[in-house]
């Protein structure tokens, strides 16, 4: 009897021990999911002198390994003229971010007509591109839409309406 009761515990050990594996390897997965970086756009400022806009925007990277290569590229209209959407600005920023860490992309946005910038909201659409340092073969795209409201001195979250009606404009950017 004591040869059973040894067998049934090392048996029930045995299973607790493959059901523990498991559990872990499942949880790591669902973990692994997290561990990358998010560059997040965290606030934006805006100002304006004759016929430019000067924007400042600040991300941060908020996610666990620090992002390499990072690529910001914007276009931008006046809401009103939507087919006039054009790329501002492609550019490599950094080739390394830190998790925690932020770091402020300025940009001055010229208009062709004087004074446009004091009578139009404008349309930005900005994609920030950029791998895990840990995993090149991964490459992140965040996508923002944001609109200047005259006379405000940041930019705000485009509404639903704006994009959609920008959308078709965004993907001919993009050929």
């Amino acid at each position: 009897m004591g040869e059973i009761a040894t067998l049934v515990s090392a048996t029930t050990a045995l299973i607790a021990i493959i059901f523990a594996v498991v559990i872990h390897y499942q949880t790591r997965n669902l973990m692994k999911r997290t561990e990358r970086p998010i560059v997040s756009l965290v606030e934006t400022e805006c100002k304006i002198e004759l016929s430019t806009m000067h924007l400042n925007l600040i991300f941060k990277n908020i996610g666990k390994n620090p992002a390499e290569d990072l690529r910001i590229a914007m276009a931008g209209c006046p809401k009103q003229k939507l087919a006039s959407l054009k790329k501002l600005s492609d550019i490599l920023v950094v080739n390394r971010k830190d998790p925690g860490t932020t770091f402020t992309w300025g940009v001055q946005v010229g208009m062709n007509e004087r004074g446009e910038l004091e009578k139009a909201n404008f349309l930005f659409y900005i994609l920030v591109a950029y791998s895990d340092m840990f995993d090149l073969s991964k490459v992140y795209r965040d996508p923002w839409y944001l609109e200047y409201k005259v006379g405000e001195r940041e930019l705000t979250d485009m509404r639903r309406e704006d994009y959609l009606a920008l959308k078709p404009y965004i993907k001919k950017i993009h050929k």
